[in-house]
């Protein structure tokens, strides 16, 4: 059940199980798993897309921090730097420093 409907229908006798965001059936596209595939060149892509990869590996590495001991996956931070980097250079940001291969 989403968590608004859980919200809607609270009843005081009833206390809201904590909401958990795997629960939801689109789940897997609010992350990227190091396992997904990722885009080799994204020179070439649309800056809406870019904000959206940015924001499923934000995600991802959040969860990598609550989630995995040691912190987060190398590939997911790999990637991470790598969309950053591209976001950066769309923006003219100087000084950013391309990321390290993995």
């Amino acid at each position: 059940m989403r968590q608004k409907e859980r919200l809607m229908n609270h009843r005081s006798a009833h206390p809201v199980q904590p909401w958990d965001p795997l629960d939801l059936p689109d789940a897997q596209e609010i992350y990227l798993e190091p396992t997904t595939g990722f885009p080799s060149d994204l020179s070439h892509m649309a800056l809406w897309e870019l904000q959206v990869l940015h924001s499923r590996l934000c995600r991802q590495l959040n969860r990598d921090h609550l989630h995995r001991v040691g912190g987060p996956h190398p590939v997911t931070m790999a990637r991470y730097c790598k969309v950053v980097f591209a976001l950066d250079a769309r923006a003219g940001v100087l000084g950013s420093v391309p990321p390290a291969r993995p």
